[in-house]
């Protein structure tokens, strides 16, 4: 988590949270692929 932390922070400095909130989405889609599996 706090590997995460960091990445959300340094968005945060850089203000790129539009970027980090893509790779979220694309992480839920990738999780509930291999949970459906």
């Amino acid at each position: 988590m706090s590997l995460q932390w960091l990445l959300v922070s340094d968005c945060e400095q850089r203000g790129c949270i539009h970027q980090l909130h893509i790779m979220s989405l694309l992480w839920l889609l990738v999780s509930d692929k291999e949970h459906g599996v």
